[in-house]
């Protein structure tokens, strides 16, 4: 979902492909219709939303992940590319990672793992685990390589369910307190790190190297 973006083309009567400005590239996708915007638009109390989707039978856009996400270079891959994401392709934490930071946290500032918005959520393994999982499998054949923890911004100081903003700047502030961008992936060059040290780290960007099906309850190894 964005606000208004210019219209690039007409495909048919109720076709429209809109560029969306996101951070330093421009991204291009349908638009879903007048229907879908004015719900959204009713429901949030806006003027100015559309809902866009990716078009996969005409690839409009797609950012190649190595020039965009240029602090972790040294492990992305060709292949890796995004559209309408911030980062990565996939992002993945685990249960228990979400676990051990409510055991920080005050109880009115305790969180799920629908405030941080990923991808993949692990069940079974120890608290950060997934920081080190630098090739790993789900199901019968994905496979699924490790970028980076994932810098957070404030967006999971947002509830999801009401959408308000935690008034104790948490759980970015306990997170910036005990994970701290300086003390992941030792390994990376110094403009890594410098980038990362202004962030806290929680969960994990990753890229796909073997495409497949996956669902709820499939085995994850590495």
């Amino acid at each position: 979902m964005c606000d208004i973006a210019c219209i690039d083309r007409q495909l048919g009567t109720n076709s429209i492909i809109r560029t969306i400005p996101n951070y330093c590239v421009n991204n291009r996708g349908m638009d879903c219709g007048d229907t879908i915007a004015n719900w959204f638009n009713d429901y949030l109390n806006k003027t100015n939303l559309r809902v866009i989707y990716f078009y996969e039978q005409q690839v409009f856009f797609q950012r190649d992940m190595i020039a965009f996400e240029s602090y972790v270079e040294q492990y992305t891959k060709p292949w890796d590319m995004t559209t309408f994401s911030d980062g990565a392709p996939i992002t993945v934490i685990s249960e228990k990672s979400v676990y051990d930071l409510n055991t920080r946290l005050d109880e009115e500032d305790k969180v799920t793992d629908a405030n941080f918005r990923m991808n993949l959520i692990v069940k079974g393994c120890a608290p950060y685990t997934e920081d080190s999982w630098d090739v790993f499998y789900i199901g019968d054949q994905t496979k699924i390589h490790l970028w980076s923890a994932c810098p957070r911004c404030i967006a999971p100081n947002v509830n999801p369910v009401t959408g308000t903003r935690n008034k104790n700047y948490q759980p970015r502030k306990k997170l910036q307190q005990y994970r701290p961008g300086t003390e992941f992936k030792a390994t990376l060059d110094t403009n890594a790190r410098k980038f990362l040290a202004d962030w806290p780290l929680m969960g994990t960007f990753c890229g796909v190297d073997v495409c497949g099906t996956i669902k709820v309850g499939d085995a994850v190894r590495g």
